[in-house]
């Protein structure tokens, strides 16, 4: 007999979540991490954002050169010298690890403080930012002292869809020439953690795409589930709404056999509908060529996966998580709702808002359900139209203030796998755009610009309190800077071998990749080149 395409359809048939939990292919062996993140929080932040406007990555001599004189009152924008200052209160500046500094917005003596600020007559003291700074909330650590931020990535593009790509692979362009960060992660972890049901989940922006390779084969199931909500997954991972299903939604525990029919050892809490997809597919076996045995094994065990998934009722599970729960409802410092902020009379959380992302963020990862959590937070920085400044730099200073609010939220979650830990201590958080823009005026607009800033916090592997690199301080007056050379460990051909360059897209990747244990060339490759960025790791 041989199988046509009518054949493998009616198998097919009644198993409609498969589009989300796809065929997969052969796991590579993984050492559990160990001390090492297990999860993966990837922020992106949209519109390609001005970093510069709230870390000065560059000499305090040079700050009249890229920003011009502070001014707007209550709502500040741009700085002046004499407002940076090292979050950790210290004097030293400059070298390759520079401490995390920038414009000091609030007064430290006391963040409700709305005075005018002394080092800056033109404008008033404000809380937004003191999120990095503040111990009040019962985290025994500063976020800054968890935070390692490198500074002038060439992402080799200034368009939109591209540097967004770079950002998520490593390899800018109009569509991934590389596995997602995400993908690999997640694709990772699926054997030192097979109890998490979903491995990859993207709450709103571009799916992390999976690509796999003979020599590097990734899962088709390391592919994000994009959801915005707990009963957005009720659709895609639940049989709870089935009710044409009525009857045959009870599952009994049975052998699990793989699809040449021996035991796995394991057991399948299965339906009735699911045991028969099963038989029939192991019945076909060995009755057509081999490349459709193959085919039909991947769809077996995606058939087992989605049984294992739906069997362990995550949704369920996912209503019964507290997402946020540490932070008080109100923020002293902002005198605002947590996880909101406000500019002037306008309320920077509205449309779509940050509670619900950021929850349902935080439940996923609580729950230890999945591994890669991709999250694009509310709002958009591409302000081109002048006067950009006041749109673009009291949003994005909201914008860090909530970011500074969910590690603390992080840092306060015990964690559920490594005692005295805490949700931060097992997930590396990586803060990005697509790209940066180019300098403010007070009366013009912005551009797009190749030379940005990335984040990674927590992890448990993490240099905190750390800046590397920077912007060209010798660009000429009125030109936005590039970025400056930093150690890059050449990881394709030494652990040792350091050469000096504008770190790029790929060398983020795979820096990222590193905080994980994974190895250059046996767990991960990226085309092009790539290294980790030296000082980054502990």
């Amino acid at each position: 007999m041989k199988l046509g395409r009518r054949s493998l359809l009616k198998l097919a048939v009644g198993a409609s979540q498969l589009s989300l939990l796809e065929p997969m292919a052969p796991l590579r062996a993984f050492a559990a991490p160990g001390d090492k993140p297990t999860k993966l929080l990837a922020v992106y932040i949209g519109g390609g954002i001005s970093h510069h406007e709230m870390w000065t990555a560059f000499n305090k001599t040079k700050v009249s050169q890229f920003i011009p004189p502070p001014v707007g009152g209550g709502t500040p924008l741009f700085y002046n010298a004499a407002m940076v200052g090292n979050y950790d209160g210290s004097s030293d500046e400059g070298g390759p690890f520079a401490r995390v500094r920038g414009p000091i917005w609030w007064n430290p003596a006391d963040p409700l403080d709305r005075r005018q600020n002394p080092a800056s007559p033109s404008q008033s003291f404000i809380g937004h930012g003191y999120s990095w700074v503040s111990k009040s909330l019962g985290n025994t650590q500063a976020v800054y002292e968890r935070a390692c931020m490198i500074h002038g990535v060439d992402q080799g593009t200034a368009t939109h869809l591209s540097g967004l790509i770079g950002s998520l692979c490593g390899v800018s362009g109009g569509e991934f020439r590389a596995p997602a960060i995400a993908a690999v992660i997640a694709n990772a972890m699926m054997r030192a953690f097979p109890d998490r049901p979903i491995p990859s989940v993207a709450i709103g922006g571009v799916r992390p795409k999976a690509l796999s390779t003979t020599a590097h084969p990734i899962s088709t199931a390391a592919n994000a589930v994009m959801i915005d909500s707990v009963p957005g997954l009720e659709q895609a991972m639940s049989d709870r709404t089935l009710e044409a299903w009525a009857g045959l939604k009870t599952r009994r525990e049975v052998d699990e056999l793989d699809f040449a029919g021996a035991s796995t050892g394991g057991k399948l809490r299965t339906t009735f509908v699911e045991q028969q997809l099963l038989r029939s597919a192991r019945r076909l076996k060995g009755r057509s060529t081999p490349g459709t045995d193959d085919a039909l094994e991947q769809l077996y065990d995606s058939y087992r996966v989605t049984s294992k998934t739906l069997a362990l009722d995550i949704v369920s599970k996912l209503n019964a998580t507290r997402g946020i729960e540490h932070l008080p409802a109100t923020i002293p410092w902002t005198r605002f709702r947590r996880l909101g902020y406000q500019v002037g009379y306008a309320d920077g959380t509205e449309a779509p808002g940050w509670s619900g992302r950021v929850d349902l963020a935080l439940k996923l990862l609580k729950s230890d359900m999945v591994t890669s959590v991709s999250l694009r937070v509310p709002g958009a920085f591409d302000h081109h139209d002048p006067p950009a400044a006041p749109q673009h730099i009291p949003h994005l200073r909201g914008t860090f203030e909530i970011l500074g609010q969910l590690m603390i939220e992080m840092m306060m979650t015990p964690s559920t796998s490594r005692p005295g830990k805490s949700l931060l201590d097992e997930t590396l958080v990586y803060v990005f755009s697509e790209f940066g823009r180019t300098l403010s005026t007070p009366a013009g607009g912005t551009d797009h610009h190749p030379a940005t800033s990335v984040i990674l916090l927590g992890g448990n592997t993490i240099n905190g309190n750390r800046m590397i690199g920077g912007l060209d301080e010798v660009t000429p007056a009125g030109l936005s800077p590039l970025g400056v050379p930093v150690d890059i460990i050449d990881i394709e051909t030494s652990a040792t071998h350091i050469v000096r360059r504008v770190p790029g897209a790929a060398d983020v990747a795979a820096t990222v990749l590193r905080a994980f244990g994974l190895r250059a060339g046996a767990d991960f490759f990226i085309p092009g080149g790539y290294g980790e960025v030296a000082g980054v790791l502990a």
